[in-house]
């Protein structure tokens, strides 16, 4: 059974390359990064104000750890995230063809 008896025309030399599906992966792993940096900075922020509230005008916890490595995963993940865009870009039909 050949490719074209199977329903399935082969490419021709005018018709537009398939443009293939953007791979989730990169993507997603920027993402998750950027949203580890966000529960880090988050709880680091939560405990220094928990501590802070709890004190009444003593000694209190300034946790700034987590903010740090929080927001260093947060820039880690964007541009993670503008690599990933950069090197698969998301093509619209109207762009599918030759480039």
């Amino acid at each position: 059974m050949s490719v074209i008896q199977g329903g399935v025309n082969p490419p021709t030399s005018n018709q537009a390359p398939a443009v293939k599906p953007r791979t989730a992966s990169a993507a997603t792993h920027a993402m998750r990064v950027i949203l580890s940096g966000l529960a880090l900075t988050a709880v680091g922020l939560i405990i220094t104000i928990v501590s802070f509230k709890l004190a009444h005008g003593g000694t209190f916890l300034v946790v700034f750890g987590p903010v740090i490595v929080g927001v260093l995963r947060i820039f880690q993940g964007m541009k993670l995230l503008a690599k990933a865009h950069r090197t698969n870009p998301v093509r619209t039909p109207t762009q599918v063809g030759p480039r």
